[in-house]
Protein backbone atom coordinates (compact mmCIF):
# COMPACT_ATOMS: atom_id res chain seq x y z
CA UNK A 1 0.00 0.00 0.00
CA UNK A 2 1.05 3.61 -0.58
CA UNK A 3 3.13 4.64 2.44
CA UNK A 4 1.64 8.15 2.40
CA UNK A 5 -1.88 6.75 2.68
CA UNK A 6 -0.74 4.34 5.38
CA UNK A 7 0.59 7.30 7.37
CA UNK A 8 -2.70 9.16 7.04
CA UNK A 9 -4.67 6.16 8.26
CA UNK A 10 -2.26 5.69 11.16
CA UNK A 11 -2.71 9.33 12.20
CA UNK A 12 -6.47 8.95 11.96
CA UNK A 13 -6.42 5.81 14.11
CA UNK A 14 -4.37 7.64 16.74
CA UNK A 15 -6.97 10.43 16.82
CA UNK A 16 -9.76 7.86 16.95
CA UNK A 17 -8.12 6.18 19.93
CA UNK A 18 -7.98 9.51 21.77
CA UNK A 19 -11.74 9.80 21.31
CA UNK A 20 -12.39 6.24 22.35
CA UNK A 21 -13.27 5.04 18.85
CA UNK A 22 -12.23 1.68 17.50
CA UNK A 23 -14.07 1.93 14.18
CA UNK A 24 -15.03 4.96 12.08
CA UNK A 25 -17.35 5.32 9.10
CA UNK A 26 -16.27 8.01 6.61
CA UNK A 27 -18.89 9.06 4.03
CA UNK A 28 -17.56 12.31 2.53
CA UNK A 29 -15.96 11.53 -0.88
CA UNK A 30 -13.00 13.92 -0.49
CA UNK A 31 -12.18 12.48 2.93
CA UNK A 32 -12.37 8.95 1.54
CA UNK A 33 -10.00 9.88 -1.29
CA UNK A 34 -7.58 11.49 1.16
CA UNK A 35 -7.43 8.37 3.34
CA UNK A 36 -7.38 5.50 0.86
CA UNK A 37 -7.13 6.91 -2.67
CA UNK A 38 -10.63 5.94 -3.84
CA UNK A 39 -11.92 8.65 -6.20
CA UNK A 40 -15.33 7.19 -7.02
CA UNK A 41 -18.45 9.24 -6.43
CA UNK A 42 -20.41 6.61 -4.49
CA UNK A 43 -19.17 4.54 -1.56
CA UNK A 44 -18.18 4.58 2.10
CA UNK A 45 -14.97 3.84 3.97
CA UNK A 46 -14.88 1.87 7.21
CA UNK A 47 -11.67 2.33 9.21
CA UNK A 48 -10.97 -0.32 11.86
CA UNK A 49 -7.85 -0.88 14.03
CA UNK A 50 -6.16 -3.33 11.69
CA UNK A 51 -7.85 -2.79 8.35
CA UNK A 52 -9.93 -0.43 6.21
CA UNK A 53 -12.78 -1.45 3.97
CA UNK A 54 -14.49 0.27 1.03
CA UNK A 55 -18.22 -0.35 0.56
CA UNK A 56 -19.36 0.39 -2.99
CA UNK A 57 -21.35 -0.95 -5.93
CA UNK A 58 -20.30 -2.76 -9.09
CA UNK A 59 -19.50 0.43 -11.01
CA UNK A 60 -16.41 0.88 -8.85
CA UNK A 61 -15.16 -2.59 -7.87
CA UNK A 62 -12.36 -2.58 -10.45
CA UNK A 63 -11.54 1.02 -9.52
CA UNK A 64 -11.13 0.10 -5.86
CA UNK A 65 -8.70 -2.68 -6.80
CA UNK A 66 -6.67 -0.20 -8.87
CA UNK A 67 -6.71 2.81 -6.54
CA UNK A 68 -6.80 1.13 -3.11
CA UNK A 69 -4.66 -2.01 -3.15
CA UNK A 70 -4.48 -2.09 0.66
CA UNK A 71 -8.23 -1.88 1.20
CA UNK A 72 -10.70 -4.71 1.61
CA UNK A 73 -13.67 -4.41 -0.75
CA UNK A 74 -17.26 -5.08 0.27
CA UNK A 75 -19.31 -5.58 -2.88
CA UNK A 76 -22.58 -3.78 -2.31
CA UNK A 77 -25.40 -5.22 -4.45
CA UNK A 78 -28.72 -3.38 -4.40
CA UNK A 79 -30.86 -6.49 -4.91
CA UNK A 80 -29.16 -8.16 -1.95
CA UNK A 81 -28.49 -5.30 0.49
CA UNK A 82 -31.13 -2.75 -0.63
CA UNK A 83 -29.02 0.31 0.24
CA UNK A 84 -25.55 1.38 1.36
CA UNK A 85 -26.75 1.44 4.99
CA UNK A 86 -27.93 -2.13 4.45
CA UNK A 87 -24.49 -3.04 3.13
CA UNK A 88 -22.85 -1.41 6.15
CA UNK A 89 -25.04 -3.38 8.54
CA UNK A 90 -23.98 -6.58 6.79
CA UNK A 91 -20.30 -5.61 7.13
CA UNK A 92 -20.72 -4.88 10.84
CA UNK A 93 -22.40 -8.23 11.30
CA UNK A 94 -19.65 -10.09 9.43
CA UNK A 95 -16.94 -8.32 11.46
CA UNK A 96 -18.84 -8.75 14.76
CA UNK A 97 -18.69 -4.99 15.42
CA UNK A 98 -21.21 -3.50 17.81
CA UNK A 99 -19.77 0.04 18.11
CA UNK A 100 -19.24 2.58 15.37
CA UNK A 101 -17.95 6.13 15.10
CA UNK A 102 -19.84 8.13 12.49
CA UNK A 103 -18.13 11.13 10.91
CA UNK A 104 -20.98 13.54 10.15
CA UNK A 105 -19.10 15.88 7.79
CA UNK A 106 -20.65 15.99 4.35
CA UNK A 107 -23.49 13.54 4.88
CA UNK A 108 -26.89 14.55 3.48
CA UNK A 109 -29.77 14.60 5.94
CA UNK A 110 -31.70 11.90 4.06
CA UNK A 111 -28.65 9.61 4.04
CA UNK A 112 -28.02 10.33 7.72
CA UNK A 113 -31.57 9.35 8.61
CA UNK A 114 -31.43 6.15 6.55
CA UNK A 115 -28.07 5.24 8.07
CA UNK A 116 -29.04 5.86 11.69
CA UNK A 117 -32.32 3.99 11.26
CA UNK A 118 -30.50 0.97 9.84
CA UNK A 119 -27.97 1.03 12.68
CA UNK A 120 -30.71 1.33 15.33
CA UNK A 121 -32.31 -1.84 14.01
CA UNK A 122 -28.97 -3.64 14.14
CA UNK A 123 -28.40 -2.51 17.77
CA UNK A 124 -25.01 -1.02 16.91
CA UNK A 125 -23.97 1.77 19.30
CA UNK A 126 -23.13 4.94 17.35
CA UNK A 127 -20.88 7.82 18.43
CA UNK A 128 -21.05 10.88 16.18
CA UNK A 129 -17.85 12.83 15.56
CA UNK A 130 -17.02 15.83 13.43
CA UNK A 131 -13.88 17.12 11.80
CA UNK A 132 -11.47 14.24 12.39
CA UNK A 133 -10.38 13.87 8.78
CA UNK A 134 -10.72 17.55 7.95
CA UNK A 135 -8.25 18.32 10.73
CA UNK A 136 -5.75 15.90 9.19
CA UNK A 137 -6.24 17.51 5.76
CA UNK A 138 -5.33 21.03 6.92
CA UNK A 139 -1.54 20.59 6.72
CA UNK A 140 -0.44 19.18 3.38
CA UNK A 141 2.32 16.60 3.01
CA UNK A 142 5.00 16.92 0.28
CA UNK A 143 3.04 14.72 -2.12
CA UNK A 144 -0.03 16.94 -1.81
CA UNK A 145 1.99 20.13 -2.27
CA UNK A 146 3.55 18.67 -5.42
CA UNK A 147 0.10 17.94 -6.84
CA UNK A 148 -1.12 21.43 -5.95
CA UNK A 149 1.97 22.97 -7.52
CA UNK A 150 1.17 21.12 -10.74
CA UNK A 151 -2.47 22.28 -10.56
CA UNK A 152 -1.20 25.86 -10.26
CA UNK A 153 1.18 25.39 -13.21
CA UNK A 154 -1.69 24.14 -15.34
CA UNK A 155 -3.75 27.20 -14.40
CA UNK A 156 -0.85 29.54 -15.19
CA UNK A 157 -0.38 28.00 -18.63
CA UNK A 158 -4.11 27.83 -19.34
CA UNK A 159 -4.52 31.55 -18.68
CA UNK A 160 -1.51 32.41 -20.83
CA UNK A 161 -2.82 30.36 -23.76
CA UNK A 162 -6.35 31.69 -23.41
CA UNK A 163 -5.16 35.30 -23.45
CA UNK A 164 -3.14 34.64 -26.61
CA UNK A 165 -6.42 33.80 -28.35
CA UNK A 166 -8.81 36.26 -26.72
CA UNK A 167 -9.31 39.87 -27.84
CA UNK A 168 -11.48 42.80 -26.73
CA UNK A 169 -14.83 42.64 -28.52
CA UNK A 170 -15.39 39.04 -27.44
CA UNK A 171 -17.64 38.03 -24.55
CA UNK A 172 -16.74 37.17 -20.96
CA UNK A 173 -18.09 33.63 -21.47
CA UNK A 174 -15.75 33.15 -24.43
CA UNK A 175 -12.72 33.85 -22.27
CA UNK A 176 -14.10 31.50 -19.59
CA UNK A 177 -14.52 28.75 -22.21
CA UNK A 178 -10.96 29.23 -23.48
CA UNK A 179 -9.47 29.01 -19.98
CA UNK A 180 -11.39 25.85 -19.08
CA UNK A 181 -10.61 24.27 -22.48
CA UNK A 182 -6.89 24.77 -21.94
CA UNK A 183 -7.06 23.42 -18.38
CA UNK A 184 -8.27 20.13 -19.82
CA UNK A 185 -5.74 20.20 -22.65
CA UNK A 186 -2.88 20.69 -20.21
CA UNK A 187 -3.79 17.66 -18.10
CA UNK A 188 -6.19 19.10 -15.56
CA UNK A 189 -9.33 17.08 -14.89
CA UNK A 190 -11.64 20.10 -14.46
CA UNK A 191 -11.89 23.70 -13.44
CA UNK A 192 -11.71 23.93 -9.64
CA UNK A 193 -14.91 26.03 -9.68
CA UNK A 194 -16.91 27.95 -12.33
CA UNK A 195 -14.45 30.45 -13.79
CA UNK A 196 -15.17 34.11 -13.07
CA UNK A 197 -14.59 36.67 -15.82
CA UNK A 198 -15.94 40.04 -14.65
CA UNK A 199 -15.30 43.05 -16.89
CA UNK A 200 -16.06 46.72 -16.38
CA UNK A 201 -19.00 47.29 -14.01
CA UNK A 202 -19.42 43.51 -13.60
CA UNK A 203 -16.21 43.64 -11.58
CA UNK A 204 -18.17 45.14 -8.69
CA UNK A 205 -19.64 41.67 -8.02
CA UNK A 206 -17.15 39.52 -6.07
CA UNK A 207 -18.65 36.30 -7.52
CA UNK A 208 -19.88 37.67 -10.83
CA UNK A 209 -19.49 34.48 -12.87
CA UNK A 210 -19.12 35.10 -16.61
CA UNK A 211 -21.80 36.74 -18.75
CA UNK A 212 -22.56 37.61 -22.37
CA UNK A 213 -21.14 41.08 -21.79
CA UNK A 214 -18.63 42.13 -24.44
CA UNK A 215 -15.20 42.91 -22.99
CA UNK A 216 -14.08 46.40 -23.95
CA UNK A 217 -10.79 48.24 -23.93
CA UNK A 218 -9.68 50.53 -21.10
CA UNK A 219 -11.54 48.63 -18.36
CA UNK A 220 -10.54 46.24 -15.59
CA UNK A 221 -11.22 42.52 -16.13
CA UNK A 222 -11.14 40.24 -13.08
CA UNK A 223 -10.34 36.58 -13.83
CA UNK A 224 -10.71 34.16 -10.89
CA UNK A 225 -10.23 30.47 -11.64
CA UNK A 226 -8.41 27.28 -10.77
CA UNK A 227 -7.50 23.85 -12.09
CA UNK A 228 -7.93 20.39 -10.59
CA UNK A 229 -5.06 17.94 -10.92
CA UNK A 230 -5.39 14.42 -9.50
CA UNK A 231 -8.04 15.70 -7.11
CA UNK A 232 -6.19 18.80 -5.85
CA UNK A 233 -7.22 22.38 -6.59
CA UNK A 234 -5.47 25.60 -7.48
CA UNK A 235 -6.95 29.08 -7.07
CA UNK A 236 -5.73 32.36 -8.61
CA UNK A 237 -7.12 35.77 -9.53
CA UNK A 238 -5.59 38.18 -11.98
CA UNK A 239 -7.03 41.56 -12.96
CA UNK A 240 -6.03 42.50 -16.52
CA UNK A 241 -6.94 45.09 -19.15
CA UNK A 242 -6.44 46.06 -22.77
CA UNK A 243 -5.55 49.68 -23.49
CA UNK A 244 -4.84 52.32 -20.86
CA UNK A 245 -6.00 52.55 -17.27
CA UNK A 246 -7.75 55.64 -15.98
CA UNK A 247 -6.41 57.34 -12.86
CA UNK A 248 -9.30 55.81 -10.90
CA UNK A 249 -8.48 52.30 -12.11
CA UNK A 250 -4.83 52.78 -11.22
CA UNK A 251 -5.80 53.97 -7.75
CA UNK A 252 -8.13 51.03 -7.09
CA UNK A 253 -5.88 48.31 -8.51
CA UNK A 254 -2.69 49.78 -7.08
CA UNK A 255 -4.15 49.90 -3.56
CA UNK A 256 -5.47 46.34 -3.86
CA UNK A 257 -2.08 45.06 -4.97
CA UNK A 258 -0.37 46.88 -2.12
CA UNK A 259 -2.80 45.34 0.37
CA UNK A 260 -2.04 41.91 -1.04
CA UNK A 261 1.73 42.44 -0.95
CA UNK A 262 1.64 43.52 2.68
CA UNK A 263 -0.54 40.58 3.73
CA UNK A 264 1.66 38.12 1.82
CA UNK A 265 4.74 39.42 3.63
CA UNK A 266 3.09 38.49 6.94
CA UNK A 267 2.29 34.87 6.03
CA UNK A 268 4.28 32.40 8.16
CA UNK A 269 3.63 29.69 10.73
CA UNK A 270 2.40 30.97 14.10
CA UNK A 271 0.69 34.07 12.72
CA UNK A 272 -2.99 34.69 13.51
CA UNK A 273 -5.02 34.71 10.30
CA UNK A 274 -7.10 37.60 11.66
CA UNK A 275 -3.97 39.78 11.77
CA UNK A 276 -3.35 39.19 8.06
CA UNK A 277 -6.89 40.24 7.20
CA UNK A 278 -6.36 43.38 9.28
CA UNK A 279 -3.10 44.20 7.47
CA UNK A 280 -4.87 44.18 4.11
CA UNK A 281 -7.93 46.00 5.42
CA UNK A 282 -5.83 48.72 7.07
CA UNK A 283 -3.96 49.28 3.81
CA UNK A 284 -7.21 49.77 1.94
CA UNK A 285 -8.45 52.02 4.75
CA UNK A 286 -5.47 54.32 4.19
CA UNK A 287 -6.45 54.48 0.51
CA UNK A 288 -10.08 55.27 1.36
CA UNK A 289 -11.26 51.94 -0.08
CA UNK A 290 -11.81 49.66 2.94
CA UNK A 291 -15.60 49.93 2.69
CA UNK A 292 -15.39 48.22 -0.71
CA UNK A 293 -13.49 45.16 0.60
CA UNK A 294 -16.54 42.92 1.04
CA UNK A 295 -15.15 39.50 1.98
CA UNK A 296 -12.45 37.84 4.05
CA UNK A 297 -8.80 37.86 3.01
CA UNK A 298 -8.61 34.20 2.09
CA UNK A 299 -9.10 30.52 2.85
CA UNK A 300 -7.40 27.17 2.80
CA UNK A 301 -7.15 25.12 -0.41
CA UNK A 302 -6.63 21.40 -1.02
CA UNK A 303 -8.93 18.64 -2.22
CA UNK A 304 -11.63 21.31 -1.82
CA UNK A 305 -11.14 24.82 -3.13
CA UNK A 306 -12.40 26.15 0.22
CA UNK A 307 -10.93 24.48 3.31
CA UNK A 308 -9.66 25.48 6.73
CA UNK A 309 -8.13 27.74 7.86
CA UNK A 310 -10.21 30.88 7.44
CA UNK A 311 -8.37 34.18 6.96
CA UNK A 312 -10.86 36.70 8.35
CA UNK A 313 -11.02 39.29 11.12
CA UNK A 314 -13.18 37.12 13.38
CA UNK A 315 -11.14 33.91 13.00
CA UNK A 316 -9.22 32.28 15.85
CA UNK A 317 -7.05 30.25 13.43
CA UNK A 318 -3.25 30.29 13.67
CA UNK A 319 -1.23 29.41 10.57
CA UNK A 320 0.66 26.10 10.59
CA UNK A 321 3.50 24.77 8.46
CA UNK A 322 2.07 22.92 5.46
CA UNK A 323 -1.22 24.74 5.22
CA UNK A 324 -2.01 26.09 1.76
CA UNK A 325 -3.97 29.35 1.78
CA UNK A 326 -5.09 32.14 -0.53
CA UNK A 327 -4.35 35.83 -0.05
CA UNK A 328 -7.00 37.67 -2.06
CA UNK A 329 -8.08 41.19 -1.15
CA UNK A 330 -10.54 42.87 -3.50
CA UNK A 331 -12.27 46.18 -4.05
CA UNK A 332 -15.83 46.28 -5.44
CA UNK A 333 -17.38 49.65 -6.24
CA UNK A 334 -21.05 49.18 -7.11
CA UNK A 335 -21.98 50.18 -10.64
CA UNK A 336 -18.44 51.30 -11.44
CA UNK A 337 -15.65 48.74 -11.35
CA UNK A 338 -13.84 46.20 -9.22
CA UNK A 339 -10.71 44.10 -8.95
CA UNK A 340 -9.17 41.27 -6.95
CA UNK A 341 -5.59 40.01 -6.63
CA UNK A 342 -5.08 36.43 -5.43
CA UNK A 343 -2.16 34.10 -4.93
CA UNK A 344 -2.14 30.65 -3.33
CA UNK A 345 0.78 30.02 -0.97
CA UNK A 346 2.23 27.25 1.18
CA UNK A 347 2.80 28.28 4.79
CA UNK A 348 6.37 27.75 6.03
CA UNK A 349 8.43 28.93 9.00
CA UNK A 350 9.70 31.78 6.83
CA UNK A 351 8.65 33.31 3.53
CA UNK A 352 5.55 31.74 1.97
CA UNK A 353 6.00 29.49 -1.05
CA UNK A 354 3.84 31.00 -3.83
CA UNK A 355 2.40 28.25 -6.04
CA UNK A 356 0.99 30.22 -8.97
CA UNK A 357 3.42 32.10 -11.18
CA UNK A 358 1.37 33.94 -13.81
CA UNK A 359 2.66 37.54 -13.58
CA UNK A 360 0.64 40.59 -12.64
CA UNK A 361 0.23 43.08 -15.48
CA UNK A 362 2.37 46.20 -15.16
CA UNK A 363 0.26 49.28 -14.56
CA UNK A 364 1.69 51.01 -17.66
CA UNK A 365 1.22 47.99 -19.95
CA UNK A 366 -1.60 47.99 -22.48
CA UNK A 367 -1.87 44.21 -22.91
CA UNK A 368 -1.78 41.32 -20.41
CA UNK A 369 1.56 39.60 -19.70
CA UNK A 370 2.99 37.55 -22.52
CA UNK A 371 1.01 39.26 -25.27
CA UNK A 372 2.41 41.39 -28.06
CA UNK A 373 1.46 45.10 -27.85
Amino acid sequence: MNLVLTGRLDRLRADMQERGLSTLLVTEPKNIRYLCGFSGSSGWLLVAPEQHLVITDGRYWEQVARECPGAELFKFVALEHASLPGGLVEVLKQKALDKLGLETNGIALTNYRALTQALEKSEVAVQEVEGLVHALRECKDPQEIALMRRAAEIADQALGRALQEFQPGQKEVELKALIEFHILGLGGSAAAFPTIVASGPNGSYPHAGASDRVVERNELITIDFGAVYRGYCSDMTRTIWYGRLSDRHREVLGATRQAQRLALEGVRAGVATSSLDKIARDCLERAGLAQYFLHSLGHGVGLDVHEAPSLRLTSDDILKVGQVVTIEPGVYIQGETGCRVEDTVVVTEGRPDVLNRYPKQALDADTPPGLEP
